[in-house]
């Protein structure tokens, strides 16, 4: 069983800030926050990340996912929920994953 964290703005941070530093942060963040369990509770912790789905609006689906998976790989976590049912190329963000 998993916790999921849902992390919806990673995404979004993208579309505020195109160089990436917001993510970096709110990754810091996290994985501060990852660090107070030991390594055996942290595979009980998932994180979620989509496009957004706030009121029909999915307010980051513009954001390449493979902008943002490396540097979500970064988080101390093993599990990662990456929702793709609405990726106009699934494939290419499969791709991205598998590196």
């Amino acid at each position: 069983h998993a916790v999921q964290l849902d992390f919806t703005e990673a995404r979004l941070s993208l579309k505020v800030d195109r160089s990436g530093h917001l993510l970096k942060d709110f990754i810091k963040i996290n994985n501060r926050v990852l660090d107070r369990f030991n390594a055996n509770e942290q595979k009980k912790i998932g994180v979620h990340v989509c496009p957004g789905g706030d009121l029909d609006c999915a307010h980051s689906s513009d954001i390449d996912y493979t902008l943002l998976l490396p540097d979500l790989f970064q988080l101390h976590l093993t599990n990662f929920y990456i929702q793709l049912s609405s990726e106009q190329d699934r494939i290419k963000v499969l791709k991205c994953i598998q590196k």
